[in-house]
């Protein structure tokens, strides 16, 4: 069992102990905690009902599960004792009801068994955010609507006034409810003493900080400013500001009281620092002095500025006080909110997010339910330890007795802690391994080094950065220790760090120089696929401009874990339709439908129903006396279900509009396609719960919906499947124990948002209590006042801060297998911030990005094998990270498409093309240019069959008529009632062939085996003779000799340098431009473009004919001259294989594809305008013509 783990994981599994396991990035803990809930079960003998393994989130905890259970299988198949094999055998069985789950639910299986202790309805049910925020509303309006009858309460006047509105004071209210469990905590600690003694701890906790925080920056800074000082001095001994300076110095050191060394900072800050807050250089600190002294500069510089937030006067103790007394009014309503709202969970039973944890830490204070508790669970895992929290720190230590009866296995990472947002505490983790130590030794804090995740190049990488970063820990700031990564790879496995930069004034944003590099890589590495990539961001804003990117480059992608459900387009349109049904005059409802995937009616059609008569928009769209098709199909459908709006249900009427209509063809068409509709799956389980809930009419939706899209805007989108065939877009904290094979940290020139304490709101902090700022006076109208501890959290709250930035540069960063890229938009001050990803990495490594590349170098250790034994060996490595500030349009492969094709779910309605997003190709070029009103047939209207009946007939007509009289005539004979699949196809057939003939290159001597290989594997089923596939194919192999054989072959064969079959992609905004070039040559001075057409023509009549392709060519002429701008010349040739001597060749320049750029973009416009008058001189050639004439 062991044989595969390494010397520390296999340590980690003596569940005699108590153990912390420290999981670097890719360690393998997943497996170790599997293997040790095994080991406790099978050779402790420990039933599974007294072993509790706790996870982060429910598919960390399916993920456990199923290792698990792999584990358990993999035993019982190479187990060779029965006795063995039937002790797995039942703990299969038990592994059903086994203690694997979240805290939540955990917790939730512990109230049940003890309601009456802990005061609940037997049938309690946990509620969601939805449920929980409208009763939470409803509380608050209760006790609001309650206090304001009151007119003699001056309390609530005052918390309206100091918050600015009633509407800001509900949403603090509705903030310190949701965080109730340290509110209660401070209530306790701190707010149930008087106003007097609240204030006083306030200057007592400042007091306390200063002293830790700022009295060994003031030894720096003195040391420093003295060396600056006497510089100033040595220069000019009656410098007046170096002589207040040095008297300011000596002060300094003989202050030991806050308010006096505050009061000596401001009178130096007033001295030496500028309005920018840099050190003057005029009149005292000269340019010429400043040599060597960068880094004292710099020291002083940041401390004066610590320092100068703070500000301690005679109004101090009153601020403080009128801060005490703000807290003690802001307890009173939220005690008087808490009751409401408990009481109307009471009444129905319910208990919300929050409650689950309070309830069960009040529980286990009990002494009875501990000591059960203690019983029961013996073993207590708890995965991603570093996330926890000290209220479920309060849950687990009474279970396991405080380590004295219960065995407690953490596991966690310090360095992967991102989830302060989310309370996560890493003092929770650290106060762990210290108990885990007092118990069971130091020897039990065991760190998993090795990483089997990571190429060399990435692990040194991660090393040699973070080593700097976690350089020097403060623990007050959740500073953590590096701890260094031993690569399980071996060295020559090829992984690359490379570091992306947009300029911001560029014409490439940094989200499509993302796109290019992506199709780049995959074009480059046969052995990727999309769903190897992922793209991690930092805020979810992001989101929409990668989309955008992606659809434009046709890269297949899906969200993970995105929010903002109920905010998707998608949801509402749906939205916008049943407040249409529910109220015909809501114009803005029905605009928002027929612009949607609904009608897709476009917004120039919505302004000329505008111009008709009538009070509402529904009322000029019935009386319009339009003709167009959409605008009619359209009216009928809203016609039909607003009656039946009054006779069915909502939920059920739901199902009906989404199968009568094209709204999910369109969605499932879009590249996110497969999000959407998992979305639109939610919906519906959505509403169908909405529904079951009785007595739920179309109002009672409609208002859901409203309230949903306005408030909810965390709601999570809809879960997809892993194994889907695209890339992935995901937050940072989303791609936790995640990894990807090709990683993209997307922005990293990005900074969060600074959670100082603000005017006219409220910041709970456990340790300093409940603090805003307050107004002098009652001026409610002038700049609110900070109270001097105010400036001390502020400080280590930004500390921490950065802490955190640290550490989820450390995950984004690990998330990477092989290729790792950072990406950054640079600003125009050629500036990265300094708390910036890209600014934390310039600041560490020192690297200059105008350069093209750096290198780096350092030791790094590997994990090896030799005889069955682990061991560690250090080697000098080096890797090449470049700078790439452009990246080439490449070709999407192939391969990719096509795989993403065969894994899509096709929906068979008509899809309706839009303007935006479309990708246009030569074909529909040429068809466009030949005839608009063709192009609408074929494209729009789908009528591609007539003229494939058409060929069909033809190419019949012209085989019987040329095929050997005395051959294949049973093929033949009776052709309107025999027909032969090979002669009805012929003409595509034999152009497909050609093709692939010409761009694999098949020489001469192997032409007949290919052409008779591949017509028997491409056409297996054909029931035509085998004289009849001779014929075709010496028909095929005619042309192609003829072609070997010919002056223009030869001449095509003497450049070496050219792609066949390439496709090029052109991104015009708005729209893509698509086409497939049969042969593209580069010389050294032009391009040449050459395109085969195996039409069967009169040589005379080539010219003409060649006409017919003209827009074709020009199409690809204009795609190539965008994207190579170094050419001023291309070549086109035209070879029709019949006659492959007689070639038609153009020659273009800068002036002539200027001229074609005009003509396509006229014909594209049209295309995008849905624009289709006929062109009556084509109609002699089309398809859709009978004697030449048009159909219609």
């Amino acid at each position: 069992m062991l044989t595969e783990l390494t010397p520390q994981q296999s340590k980690a599994l003596d569940f005699n102990h108590s153990i912390s396991l420290r999981a670097n990035a890719g360690s393998g803990k997943t497996l170790v905690l599997a293997k040790r809930y095994l080991q406790i079960a099978i050779e402790g003998g420990v039933p599974l009902h007294n072993i509790a393994a706790i996870t982060f989130t429910d598919k960390a905890a399916g993920e456990l599960y199923k290792r698990i259970a792999e584990e358990i299988e993999s035993q019982i198949y190479s187990s060779t004792q029965k006795s063995e094999r039937i002790k797995l055998e039942k703990i299969r069985r038990q592994l059903v009801s086994a203690n694997i789950s979240t805290i939540h639910s955990f917790c939730i299986n512990i109230l049940k068994e003890f309601p009456v202790d802990a005061e609940l309805d037997a049938n309690f049910t946990p509620i969601d955010a939805n449920k929980s925020s409208e009763l939470l509303e409803l509380s608050i309006e209760e006790t609001l609507k309650e206090k304001l009858e009151d007119t003699s309460n001056e309390e609530i006047k005052y918390l309206i006034r100091l918050f600015g509105s009633k509407v800001n004071l509900i949403k603090q209210l509705r903030t310190l409810i949701n965080n109730r469990k340290n509110v209660l905590k401070l209530k306790n600690n701190i707010y149930s003493d008087d106003a007097e003694k609240i204030a006083g701890y306030f200057r007592k906790s400042f007091n306390k900080y200063f002293q830790i925080i700022y009295f060994p920056q003031v030894k720096s800074l003195m040391k420093d400013l003295t060396t600056i000082n006497n510089k100033v001095i040595g220069d000019d001994p009656a410098n007046d500001l170096a002589n207040r300076v040095a008297d300011s110095i000596q002060k300094l050191s003989k202050s030991s009281k806050p308010e006096d060394v505050i009061k000596i900072i401001h009178q130096m800050i007033e001295y030496i620092i500028t309005t920018a807050k840099k050190i003057k250089k005029t009149n005292y600190f000269l340019g010429q002095l400043r040599d060597g002294c960068d880094n004292e500069i710099n020291n002083v510089e940041n401390i004066l500025n610590n320092l100068s937030n703070i500000e301690i006067n005679k109004s101090t103790k009153n601020i403080e006080y009128q801060l005490a007394l703000t807290g003690k009014y802001i307890i009173n309503l939220f005690d008087d909110t808490l009751f409401i709202y408990d009481q109307k969970k009471m009444e129905l039973s319910f208990l919300d997010y929050e409650d689950i944890l309070i309830k069960t830490r009040t529980l286990l204070q009990s002494e009875n339910a501990a000591k059960y508790l203690s019983n029961k669970f013996k073993y207590l895992m708890v995965d991603e330890y570093q996330d926890t929290n000290e209220i479920q720190y309060e849950i687990f230590m009474p279970i396991l007795d405080y380590l004295k009866k219960g065995n407690l296995f953490i596991v966690g990472d310090e360095k992967q802690s991102i989830y302060r947002f989310r309370e996560a505490e890493l003092e929770v983790f650290r106060k762990t391994n210290l108990d885990i130590s007092d118990k069971d030794g130091s020897e039990y804090l065991i760190t998993l080094p090795d990483s089997f995740r990571m190429e060399p190049e990435i692990c040194l990488f991660t090393n040699v950065l973070f080593k700097n970063l976690f350089h020097n820990p403060d623990k007050l700031y959740n500073e953590v220790e590096h701890s260094e990564l031993i690569c399980a790879k071996s060295e020559n496995t090829g992984g690359k760090v490379s570091i992306l930069i947009a300029k911001d004034n560029s014409d490439i944003s940094e989200a499509e120089l993302i796109s290019r590099q992506i199709l780049r890589l995959l074009n480059e590495n046969s052995e990727l696929d999309w769903k190897d990539t992922a793209v991690l961001v930092r805020k979810r804003s992001s989101f929409k401009e990668l989309e955008n990117q992606f659809v434009d480059y046709k890269i297949p992608y899906r969200i993970i874990g995105g929010r903002g459900f109920f905010q998707r387009q998608s949801i509402y349109d749906i939205y916008n339709y049943f407040s249409f049904l529910l109220d015909t005059n809501n114009d803005a409802a029905l605009i928002g439908v027929l612009r949607s995937p609904f009608f897709s009616i476009s917004d120039l059609k919505i302004f000329e129903i505008s111009l008709n008569y009538g009070h509402s928009f529904w009322e000029k769209m019935i009386g319009s006396k339009s003709d167009d098709e959409k605008v009619a199909a359209a009216v009928n459908q809203l016609r039909q279900y607003l009656l039946l709006a009054g006779k069915k249900d909502f939920n059920t009427l739901l199902t009906e509009i989404f199968e009568t209509t094209n709204f999910l063809t369109v969605l499932a068409s879009r590249s996110d396609g497969e999000q959407e509709l998992a979305n639109i799956e939610k919906l519906q389980r959505i509403t169908n719960d909405f529904s079951n809930q009785g007595f739920k009419t179309l109002y009672d939706y409609v208002n859901f919906l409203k309230d949903a899209i306005t408030k909810l805007d965390e709601e999570a989108q809809a879960g997809l499947a892993s194994q889907s065939n695209a890339l992935s877009i995901l937050t940072l904290h989303q791609a936790k124990g995640l990894e990807y094979p090709v990683v993209f940290l997307y922005k990293c020139n990005e900074v969060s948002q600074r959670n100082t304490v603000k005017s006219k709101s409220i910041s709970v902090d456990k340790n300093f209590g409940l603090l805003t700022k307050v107004p002098v006076n009652g001026d409610y109208f002038n700049d609110y006042i900070s109270v001097p501890l105010i400036s001390v959290r502020n400080y280590i709250e930004t500390k921490k801060e950065l802490a955190e930035i640290k550490r989820l540069f450390y995950v984004g960063v690990t998330r990477a297998k092989q290729y790792l890229f950072l990406s950054a938009t640079l600003k125009k001050n050629n500036k990265f911030n300094a708390s910036s990803f890209m600014g934390l990495l310039i600041d560490v490594l020192n690297i200059n990005l105008d350069l093209h590349e750096f290198v780096i170098e350092d030791d790094l250790k590997f994990l090896i094998k030799e005889n069955s034994n682990y061991k560690n060996i250090k080697k000098l490595y080096k890797t090449i990270i470049p700078v790439i500030n452009e990246v080439e349009l490449s070709e999407v492969r192939d391969s990719n498409i096509g795989e993403q094709i065969r894994t899509k779910n096709f929906l068979v309605r008509k899809i309706e093309d839009t303007g935006k997003g479309e990708i246009i190709s030569a074909t529909k070029v040429a068809s466009y240019s030949q005839c608009p009103l063709k192009y609408k047939f074929i494209y729009k209207y789908g009528y591609s069959n007539l003229y494939d009946n058409f060929r069909s007939f033809r190419n019949r007509n012209y085989y019987k008529n040329n095929f050997n009289d005395d051959v294949g005539q049973e093929d033949i004979r009776n052709g309107d009632e025999v027909e032969s699949p090979l002669i009805m196809n012929a003409s595509s057939i034999k152009g497909q062939i050609i093709h692939k003939v010409l761009q694999n290159e098949i020489s001469n001597d192997n032409l007949e085996k290919y052409i008779d290989d591949e017509l028997a594997a491409a056409y297996p089923n054909f029931s035509d003779s085998q004289e009849t596939k001779e014929i075709f194919a010496k028909t095929v192999l005619d042309m192609l000799n003829g072609f070997y054989h010919s002056g223009e072959y030869k001449y095509l064969s003497k450049y070496s340098r050219y792609k066949n079959e390439t496709e090029i992609y052109l991104n015009e905004k708005d729209y893509y431009l698509y086409g497939i070039i049969d042969k593209l040559i580069i010389t050294d001075d032009k391009y040449i473009i050459v395109d085969y057409k195996t039409d069967d023509i009169e040589k005379k009549l080539i010219e003409n004919r060649a006409k017919y392709y003209l827009n074709q060519l020009n199409f690809y002429v204009y795609i190539v001259s965008k994207l190579h701008m170094e050419f001023d010349e291309i070549e086109t040739r035209l070879v029709f294989l019949k006659f492959p001597d007689n070639p038609f060749v153009i020659n273009y320049n800068r002036k002539n594809i200027e001229e074609i750029r005009k003509n396509i973009l006229l014909m594209i416009k049209g295309i995008l305008r849905e624009e289709y008058p006929k062109n009556l001189s084509h109609c002699y050639e089309c398809n859709f013509s009978i004697n030449n004439k048009c159909i219609i």
